[in-house]
């Protein structure tokens, strides 16, 4: 009796220390300390416009954007050569692409305005930074201003919460990533929020699954908006390993025994640095690719 108390006793204090961890680690394994540049001004130059194009605008957040949410639809529009794209933000200030990068917008809201750029294409990366602040006005406001109801929204990851601000997609299927889909389903309820698949499309409203699922979105829109041919050959340039764009997608969330083992990982795991060399050749997709999936093995930076 008393090794069956013993025994009792142990498995009570490991999942008593197991919970304490969860509790005080779950808040935290996503939250990041994102990076400040401190360094000088950049120089900057203004793109050129062709009036021929279509024009595909990125919007930004200054103090921090998903890395890929961001880079592989840049890199997937552009490799077209049939459009015209820009990153956009609010400010004409450094952009943090959360957590590596920082890189500058061609444009801010009001220069787009003042050029009376109309966008045919609107991609809303995750500028929420994991849900950690809410969709700002100022950003939701531009959205709605620049829908015409004739030019595409794509919503990659959690843009779907920025997306779904704007009120465009009330009672309209949207997805996310899965892990955020039942706290984004209660904060926008009047939203069709679906799950186990990687593009949505309602009309002109497009919304993407977690993370690498920007590619299959901006494969979606490229098809529509450039034809089959243009999309097949931007998706072989990327090596995009299906013969057609995959619509199956499993909703999987990072649950607490995934949340267990990058706590592990943090404390317990040697740390690797990663060093790429930047060369002409590197381009958006490639340089995403990379530095994504190494921050997504939780490095101590």
């Amino acid at each position: 009796m008393k090794k069956i108390k013993k025994v009792l006793l142990t498995l009570f204090t490991v999942l008593l220390v197991i919970s304490v961890v969860l509790y005080f680690a779950l808040p935290q394994v996503f939250s990041q300390k994102l990076k400040v540049y401190k360094g000088s001004d950049l120089s900057r130059s203004k793109p050129a416009f062709d009036s021929a194009k279509k024009t595909v605008v990125i919007i930004a957040d200054n103090d921090g954007t998903e890395m890929f949410d961001l880079m592989a639809p840049f890199y997937l529009f552009s490799a077209t050569k049939k459009a015209n794209v820009y990153v956009v933000s609010e400010k004409k200030a450094r952009i943090l692409l959360i957590n590596s990068l920082l890189i500058l917008p061609h444009y801010s809201f009001s220069e787009i305005d003042s050029l009376r750029i109309t966008p045919d294409v609107i991609v809303i990366p995750n500028v929420t930074v994991h849900l950690m602040t809410p969709p700002k006005s100022s950003t939701v406001n531009w959205i709605k201003k620049h829908y015409t109801g004739s030019n595409i929204i794509l919503s990659i990851c959690d843009g779907s919460a920025t997306a779904a601000a704007t009120g465009l997609y009330d009672g309209k299927p949207i997805t996310t990533h899965a892990t955020d889909y039942r706290t984004l389903q209660k904060q926008f309820p009047k939203v069709g929020w679906v799950k186990d698949i990687s593009v949505t499309q309602s009309g002109y409203l497009y919304s993407t699954a977690g993370v690498s699922n920007a590619t299959e979105g901006s494969l979606t829109v490229i098809k529509r908006v450039f034809g089959e041919e243009t999309m097949h050959a931007v998706a072989h340039e990327v090596a995009y390993p299906h013969p057609d764009i995959k619509v199956e997608h499993q909703s999987l969330v990072v649950n607490k025994g995934a949340v267990v083992k990058i706590v592990s990982k943090m404390l317990f795991r040697k740390n690797y640095r990663l060093g790429v060399l930047l060369t002409d050749s590197l381009n958006e997709f490639e340089l995403a690719s990379v530095l994504d999936t190494y921050m997504r093995t939780f490095p101590n930076l």
